[in-house]
């Protein structure tokens, strides 16, 4: 028997085949045909039967870790090129049309996406600015610096809550403490607690009116090396 906390997977060995115990197993059953599953749940591997690998390696990690296994892919965290300009800002529109609208008004949702402008984000990558993340050989995210100031970080909304936010932050720090005591960075009401959470603490809260009454709120944040 093997053990992570409370959750376990139990190995059961007979003359002519094995028994697996494992929670997970019966969530795979339709990877399993040609397999006997045993009424409690159990999967029966006969003598001479192939061990289906890569089906056990899914149950045993969501068994055992109680997480979805994903396929370890290949991520490349790297300076934007010109040709990419247009992905970088879909990945930024897109992620704007879809969150912004539930924390601002739509003439700051439409301020952003002017501020993020093809113009703008050309012109950035060619002063070197902006990164861009691929994993599994597509640009899933993107984040920026000016010096110690970090901006423009976005994840497309597909993509999010699965680490890659996490992974252009920690090569945006790494390249600025190199450098620098602290970055820094403006924080939309959306952003504020993950930046938060990674240790950033607020310097500054700000408005900015962008004109006919309307006013965009974010703060200012920093972390220190």
């Amino acid at each position: 028997s093997f053990y992570v906390g409370d959750n376990f997977i139990r190995l059961i060995p007979f003359k002519d085949h094995m028994n697996i115990e494992a929670q997970a197993i019966t969530k795979h059953a339709n990877e399993l045909a040609g397999y006997k599953i045993s009424p409690k749940g159990m999967l029966q591997l006969y003598l001479k039967q192939e061990v289906p690998a890569e089906v056990l390696k899914k149950i045993f990690a969501e068994t055992l870790l109680g997480v979805e296994y994903k396929e370890e892919i290949f991520m490349e965290y790297r300076k934007a090129t010109g040709e990419e300009a247009q992905l970088v800002c879909d990945i930024v529109q897109g992620t704007k049309a879809k969150i912004y609208p539930h924390y601002y008004t739509q003439a700051v949702v439409d301020f952003f996406g002017r501020l993020h402008s093809i113009d703008n984000i050309k012109k950035d990558i060619d002063e070197g600015r902006i990164d861009v993340l691929v994993a599994g050989g597509k640009i899933v995210g993107t984040g920026s610096r000016t010096d110690n100031h970090i901006t423009r970080v976005y994840v497309l909304p597909e993509y999010e809550g699965q680490g890659f936010g996490t992974v252009i932050m920690n090569h945006l720090e790494d390249e600025i403490f190199a450098e620098y005591d602290y970055c820094e960075l403006d924080a939309s009401l959306p952003a504020a607690c993950f930046y938060e959470h990674r240790g950033y603490k607020t310097v500054e809260h700000r408005k900015h009116d962008i004109g006919d009454g309307e006013v965009m709120v974010y703060e200012i944040m920093r972390k220190e090396r």
